[in-house]
């Protein structure tokens, strides 16, 4: 029987509690380019703020709807549609 990997991480640290995990929706990054201009129309990633990693506190798992890629689908003219259990992260709190 063949197990099934899970992304579980939990946080050791006491001082500060927070656990950094790369932003999906920019791929760490902390801008997003346009789907149709590029670079020409570049913005500040909303789903991090533009750290280009999120903060979470305690512990966090792969997001199941998106597989952690903090896509849902696409759009119109291919634009990606951000994750709605996620927000777009990539990964979950629980």
């Amino acid at each position: 029987m063949e197990r099934k990997r899970v992304d579980v991480y939990h946080h050791s640290s006491k001082e500060n509690n927070v656990v950094l995990k790369r932003c999906e929706w920019c791929k760490g990054k902390g801008y997003v380019d346009n789907e149709i201009t590029g670079s020409l129309s570049r913005k500040t990633c909303d789903v991090c703020g533009g750290a280009g990693q999120n903060k979470f506190s305690g512990t966090v798992v792969r997001c199941a709807r998106c597989k952690g890629t903090g896509i849902k689908g696409r759009k119109t003219f291919n634009a990606p549609v951000k994750c709605d259990v996620c927000g777009g992260k990539g990964w979950k709190e629980i």
